[in-house]
């Protein structure tokens, strides 16, 4: 899905993703980022924990046990793209949907996250309703 430029406008964010209740997991290195999708996702009713990607290897996910991973790959690199490959192959999060932002738009970037296995990209900057949109099509598609 395709980003919708603008700025992140809380009060015009309404829930979008109901009866998904659960725990979202959002990978980032920007507190802003963990920010904006805390709010959004917060709004449908998710339970939202933040880690840096240094962070996510001392993280228990049956603590957490996540219906949705949102990770930043921040300017594409192979670093970040290997991180996608590593949780999509990570039996502790074994059919839990990825969602990929990054600053970095068009089609190959796209192609570059699915190829590493996430299930939706993202384009940044997004709105909220953008957000829990691209989160309600994954959660479908896995149900």
């Amino acid at each position: 899905m395709e980003a919708v430029r603008g700025q992140v406008h809380l009060a015009q964010t309404r829930p979008l993703v109901h009866g998904y209740r659960g725990a979202a997991l959002v990978i980032g290195e920007e507190r802003a980022f963990h920010h904006s999708v805390r709010s959004a996702l917060e709004q449908s009713g998710f339970r939202v924990h933040c880690v840096k990607r240094t962070h996510l290897v001392a993280l228990p996910p049956e603590k957490i046990n996540p219906k949705v991973i949102i990770a930043d790959v921040d300017q594409g690199d192979e670093r970040n793209l290997a991180l996608i490959t590593q949780l999509a192959s990570d039996r502790r999060f074994a059919g839990v949907p990825i969602v990929v932002t990054s600053t970095q738009k068009g089609q190959h970037m796209k192609w570059r996250t699915w190829e590493a296995g996430a299930d939706a990209f993202l384009a940044r900057p997004f709105r909220p309703q953008g957000l829990t949109q691209v989160v309600r099509a994954v959660l479908e598609g896995k149900q």
